[in-house]
């Protein structure tokens, strides 16, 4: 007998050898629809387990350029979705109100910095959610990617053609590439132009430049002149209607010019510029005579040409655009024109 072999098992006795059984996960169910804890899962399956929340974010993101709310929607958050929706565009609605409406210009300090504010906010918290969504969006990792770049290109279209909207017939954010409106206007400073706005003597337009009037290239000059006016720049200062007219505050005085851009020093009919001593301009129904406030360095009317068959230094009323209601930047420049 061989007493090397092992002894029979013994039915009932605690020693006896358990047969070893491997557990499986349902076939139904693959790996990767498995929490990272479940019991079956090993830390090596885990490790190749695709990662469905990857771009999840981006898209949500994505979603919320395209309209607030939209992300934290897909994201699967309806009450943040409802929120953002009435907060942003609010926002947005009460700032742009403000920009078109002059006499609401000022309250652009308080509503611009909190649109902003809550756009960020917005778009931050959109993020989050979708990072942890719950829901299997669009599946494919790579798609949270393709369906993002999508949206962003969709909003990018709509925002553009929102602002060009708004731009041709509401306001425009203008600078000034010269200083021919300085100290009024800087080359540093940032101005809202109202489009289509009434405006009067002495206020500041937005014109079609009179050298190029095809061109959308613009630039923005005082009105002096009305229809009917004649108005003439002598050495004792500016003439409306033959009497002195007094400037309105921080406006140095006009100064009369020749063809040649040289100060005139006495009348001079032959050479004297559009409404320059010596050269009165009389002003038809809908012609106006514009002049700028830095007046020895601005190409205004003194030296327009002729403009679709009006006068020389004649400015027809279909060249005006708008009128330059706020400098918005820089803070310490800002200032609202009445």
């Amino acid at each position: 007998m061989d007493l090397s072999a092992s002894p029979p098992a013994v039915l009932g006795s605690s020693a006896q050898a358990q047969p070893h059984v491997e557990i499986k996960p349902p076939a139904a169910m693959s790996p990767d629809m498995l929490p990272s804890d479940f019991p079956w899962t090993t830390p090596q399956a885990a490790a190749h387990r695709p990662d469905t929340t990857a771009g999840k974010g981006f898209l949500a993101v994505c979603a919320a350029l395209l309209w607030p709310g939209a992300g934290h929607l897909i994201a699967g958050y309806p009450g943040r979705a409802l929120l953002w929706t009435l907060l942003v565009p609010t926002a947005v609605a009460a700032a742009v109100k403000a920009v078109i409406s002059p006499p609401f210009v000022a309250t652009l300090v308080v509503l611009l910095p909190l649109a902003a504010a809550l756009q960020l906010a917005h778009l931050l918290d959109a993020i989050r959610c979708g990072r942890h969504s719950p829901r299997s969006i669009l599946g494919d990792p790579a798609l949270h990617y393709v369906g993002g770049v999508v949206l962003a290109v969709a909003a990018l279209i709509w925002q553009h053609a929102a602002y060009d909207y708004l731009r041709n017939n509401y306001f425009e954010i203008c600078y000034s590439p010269t200083g021919s409106m300085s100290p009024t206007v800087n080359t540093t400073d940032v101005f809202l132009e109202r489009r289509n706005w009434p405006f009067a003597r002495w206020d500041i337009v937005v014109i079609k430049n009179p050298y190029y009037p095809r061109e959308e290239y613009q630039v923005f000059k005082r009105v002096v002149g009305l229809p009917g006016d004649t108005v003439e720049i002598t050495g004792d200062g500016l003439l409306i209607n033959g009497t002195l007219t007094p400037l309105p505050s921080g406006i140095a005085p006009y100064v009369p010019m020749d063809n040649r851009n040289q100060w005139l020093t006495a009348p001079d009919p032959v050479n004297a510029g559009n409404g320059c001593w010596g050269n009165p301009i009389h002003l038809a129904t809908d012609e106006y005579f514009l002049l700028g406030d830095n007046s020895e360095h601005s190409g205004d009317a003194r030296f327009w040409p002729s403009i679709n068959g009006h006068q020389p230094g004649a400015l027809p009323r279909d060249q005006i655009g708008g009128r330059v209601v706020a400098i918005l930047w820089p803070p310490e420049r800002w200032r609202i024109f009445k």
